[in-house]
């Protein structure tokens, strides 16, 4: 009977194309990463935005709720305090995949924009005003590449998310 042994070439060769396949393959599967952290964030302000949505309808007539954010922190309370119960009491909601300090800081991925604190936001409204300020957005540049570009996600009315690139120095 004969033994079927690997020589020392043979085995080089196999080691030689998997580390060349594994430097293909992860550039690639940590840009699907990013992709899939991305999506989930913008899943989660639409989430968000309906909530803000539904707050509206029910609560105030229509009108956007006053929270504070980066721009005014005492213009309200937080924007998870107020939307709470409309987001099934769940604070992951407000987690950006992407986002490794700033949700165990201060409970949120996502800044509110304090200059829509009670802007009125029923269909007719936002028809006819066009209102073109996000509502919530990104804190800080969690998607893309560190660098010259970077990406945020915005929270528009009626809810839908944007993924915007942001240029450095500009």
């Amino acid at each position: 009977m004969k033994k079927n042994n690997f020589t020392l070439g043979e085995l080089l060769t196999v080691i030689a194309i998997i580390a060349i396949l594994s430097g293909i393959l992860l550039p690639v599967l940590n840009y699907a990463r990013a992709e899939a952290q991305r999506t989930s964030c913008a899943g989660n302000l639409r989430q968000i935005g309906l909530a803000v949505q539904m707050y509206a309808m029910e609560d105030s007539r229509f009108r956007l709720p006053a929270c504070s954010g980066s721009i005014d922190m005492a213009a309200g309370p937080d924007p998870q305090s107020v939307l709470h119960l409309y987001l099934n009491r769940s604070k992951q909601v407000f987690h950006c995949p992407s986002d490794r300090t700033r949700f165990a800081e201060s409970g949120s991925s996502y800044d509110w924009n304090t200059l829509v604190n009670n802007e009125q936001i029923n269909e007719k409204t936002l028809q006819m005003l066009s209102l073109k300020l996000p509502v919530m957005f990104d804190y800080d540049n969690f998607h893309g590449p560190s660098g010259k570009i970077s990406s945020k996600n915005y929270l528009y009315l009626p809810a839908h998310a944007v993924n915007k690139l942001i240029y450095a120095g500009m």
